[in-house]
């Protein structure tokens, strides 16, 4: 689905081995996962993120196999950008995906104009 957007996609088959991944591409701006993970819950993985990469620095959508309350409250408190819940869309998971993208963009161009306007 990404692909066809032209996002580089890379993905990992653990969270071991996504936070390697992530710790060695600073290129990486958005990460998607999932609420059910093998090694340890998107919840934890999000915090583990959070610990090393800030909301301005990367965007994190967690998808959840169910909605729950409680685990769209506990994405939002893990400090997840957006969620989705399964199944959704291609035009619902592009459309989060877009607006999480270039809310992460604006505080980009929004920080590197304070840091101009600092220096003049």
């Amino acid at each position: 689905m990404l692909e066809k957007q032209l996002f580089d996609v890379i993905t990992a088959d653990n969270s071991a081995q996504a936070l390697h991944i992530l710790n060695h591409n600073r290129a990486i701006k958005l990460v998607i996962t999932n609420h059910n993970l093998t090694d340890m819950n998107g919840f934890e993985l999000i915090r583990a993120i959070r610990n090393v990469k800030s909301r301005e620095q990367l965007a994190i959508i967690g998808l959840a196999d169910v909605y729950s309350y409680g685990v769209a409250t506990q994405f939002i408190k893990s400090s997840a950008n957006d969620f989705l819940t399964k199944p959704f869309t291609h035009e619902e998971f592009h459309f989060r995906v877009v607006k999480t993208m270039e809310s992460l963009w604006l505080g980009e161009a929004i920080r590197a104009d304070l840091s101009l306007d600092a220096t003049e």
